[in-house]
């Protein structure tokens, strides 16, 4: 059953679209009313102080202490009551952000691994339809070049950020490892626990990056497998030839990289373990002279 874009779009990116709507980045939504009052909530908040001379230090929901050291209580049940809506709104944000990057990735390989069943069913087609090998090929092949279109505008939108991404999470691993290591000696256990949740968050995060790109790697070489395993004996001379040009074609895998430094696959989730606890060794010789 043959289904459109939009269709397709619904069924799946449905979830994805929800969380980047409400945020107001989905990138195929218009640019109504609705979408401008979302931001104009974002960027544009008003905190009124009531008159209220008290001042004190206060916890805030997120770290904003040396912004608003000494502040009124009301001015502080404002900005605490600001702050939900804001963690929720960010939280959000990273969420369909990171999901919106995996699913269009993994839809690209999908739409690779159909490619590479349609040259594997190639050679065992009806005997009627063989005269129109061709057609079928130049079809396959117009598709093709649309899947390396795709991978090319999603490797120029998000190389730059998977590197900021990348270079955070090797930061932020190395420090909350310090902080396990001394916490440890103090026995702070509310810190140990603090700790492991950043780095296992970020090291789930650094992991659906490089698994999208291991992924898109292997899909795009499988198609030169594909064609090579086929019975491409059996097929007319000038099929064959143009086999071998869609060969040379994709002999190059298609790849993501992090901001157009490094190929990013499943090792470099270990490249970034191997750094990290460099810097903790670096990090606990330099306390303990």
């Amino acid at each position: 059953m043959k289904t459109n874009w939009n269709s397709g779009m619904d069924y799946g990116f449905s979830v994805v679209r929800k969380m980047m709507w409400i945020v107001g980045v989905w990138p195929l939504q218009q640019n109504d009313m609705l979408c401008t009052l979302r931001w104009f909530i974002i960027f544009i908040v008003e905190v009124v102080t009531i008159g209220n001379d008290t001042v004190t230090l206060w916890n805030f929901l997120l770290p904003s202490t040396c912004l608003f050291r000494g502040i009124s209580y009301s001015t502080y049940k404002a900005v605490f009551l600001l702050q939900i809506p804001i963690g929720f709104i960010l939280y959000v944000a990273e969420c369909a952000h990171d999901s919106f990057f995996f699913a269009i990735t993994m839809h690209l390989c999908g739409q690779l691994e159909l490619l590479r069943i349609r040259f594997v069913e190639l050679v065992g087609r009806k005997a009627n339809e063989k005269n129109n090998y061709r057609s079928i090929l130049s079809s396959w092949i117009r598709r093709h070049y649309k899947l390396i279109i795709l991978a090319k505008n999603i490797e120029d939108s998000f190389n730059l950020n998977i590197l900021i991404r990348l270079l955070i999470t090797t930061i932020v691993i190395a420090i909350s490892g310090m902080r396990i290591i001394v916490s440890i000696k103090h026995q702070n256990y509310t810190d140990i626990v603090k700790s492991m949740i950043f780095v296992q968050f970020f090291m789930v995060q650094s992991f659906l990056f490089t698994h999208a790109g291991e992924t898109l790697q292997k899909q795009s070489e499988s198609i030169v497998s594909a064609i090579y395993s086929t019975s491409w004996h059996e097929l007319p001379p000038i099929i064959v030839k143009d086999l071998i040009f869609i060969m040379m074609r994709t002999k190059t895998p298609l790849q993501l990289t992090a901001g157009k430094f490094f190929y990013i696959t499943r090792s470099t989730t270990t490249d970034i373990l191997k750094t990290s606890l460099t810097y903790i060794s670096f990090l606990r010789v330099t306390m303990e002279e």
